[in-house]
């Protein structure tokens, strides 16, 4: 399936304002399983602060990040918490809702 009219209708984003801790995920797209956060960086490294904190706020166990470098999975770490997080390349958008299910 690619990124279309039903993929998007789906698609929503996460924002937290909370004084000094300010934090926002780009996308939250509905798969299977829950919603999976996605955070878009232009490089390939990042900090990915606000999806840890949206990963602590909703106990989620998968995450994906669109980013410039290579396909990739890795297990995170949270202090007790971890998740998976699927690192896709930009290439690759047109195939994400078939990774998220």
């Amino acid at each position: 399936m690619s990124l279309g009219e039903t993929a998007l209708s789906q698609l929503y984003y996460w924002y937290r304002d909370v004084p000094g801790s300010t934090a926002e995920i780009d996308f939250l797209l509905a798969g299977k399983n829950g919603l999976i956060p996605i955070e878009v960086k232009a490089g390939k490294t990042g900090k990915l602060r606000s999806l840890r904190e949206f990963i602590l706020a909703s106990k989620g166990t998968r995450a994906m990040r669109v980013y410039s470098g290579p396909l990739r999975q890795e297990k995170v770490s949270i202090g007790q918490i971890s998740f998976d997080l699927l690192s896709l390349p930009f290439y690759l958008l047109p195939r994400i809702k078939s990774f998220a299910d």
